[in-house]
């Protein structure tokens, strides 16, 4: 009996340590996006953009999102905007399910010599971009914090920025921050010819005994006129 104790006692802690590192899940994801943004009026702007996403390290569709946002800018330091998404999730069964998303939010944003800083709090009513894959139904009622900056380099059309974005449930304290999302990219003016961006994001899930974590490449091009 005691021997059967003994080895018990070695056995169950590495048992569990490789039990939970089998059920450490990542993906590598690659993210193309497309936007258009028209300024209206002076403070308001209208913008509609569409984001492609590939999984399964970049072999399968998992998503087609289609944005329309509509901004305005009271004042030179701050912005408002509200937008509605339409998006086609890949099931398992290679069928398409749509879902739809709305979201508001709030952006404020100081330039300190050549880097710029900027805070934006958005609430969205539902997580349909990561995984949740411990529940029958995505999260919903998001609050998102995300804090940027970028530098402008003199005489030079790049600008590299970096930002850190957490994401927390409402009404449910337990859960308060369900992923944490660090960006690392630089922009590129083209001048009359709109910007085009690339980026390496890390989207890892917290508060979950075995997290999930996307590595993402993300490219893309938007246009302002």
């Amino acid at each position: 009996m005691k021997n059967f104790l003994f080895l018990f006692l070695i056995l169950f802690p590495l048992s569990y340590s490789v039990a939970q590192e089998m059920k450490v899940i990542s993906d590598f994801r690659i993210i193309g996006e497309l936007g258009l943004e028209k300024s209206l009026f002076g403070n308001w702007v209208v913008g509609v953009e569409t984001t492609l996403k590939l999984e399964k390290n970049a072999s399968r569709v998992d998503e087609l999102d289609l944005d329309l946002k509509l901004g305005y800018s009271p004042f030179k330091f701050l912005s408002l905007g509200a937008g509605y998404r339409l998006a086609f999730n890949q099931k398992r069964d290679s069928t398409f399910e749509k879902k739809y998303r709305y979201f508001a939010e709030l952006e404020f944003d100081q330039d300190l010599k050549r880097f710029k800083l900027d805070y934006r709090i958005r609430y969205q009513n539902i997580d349909d971009d990561f995984f949740q894959y411990e529940q029958n139904q995505p999260a919903k009622n998001l609050l998102r914090n995300r804090l940027q900056c970028a530098y402008n380099i003199r005489k030079s059309p790049i600008e590299p920025f970096i930002y850190i974005e957490l994401y927390g449930l409402l009404k449910r304290n337990e859960d308060f921050a369900t992923k944490i999302k660090f960006t690392l990219g630089i922009r590129y003016n083209l001048k009359k010819f709109g910007k085009i961006k690339a980026y390496y994001r890390i989207d890892r899930e917290i508060n979950s005994v075995f997290p999930y974590t996307f590595y993402n490449i993300g490219i893309g091009y938007s246009y302002e006129f």
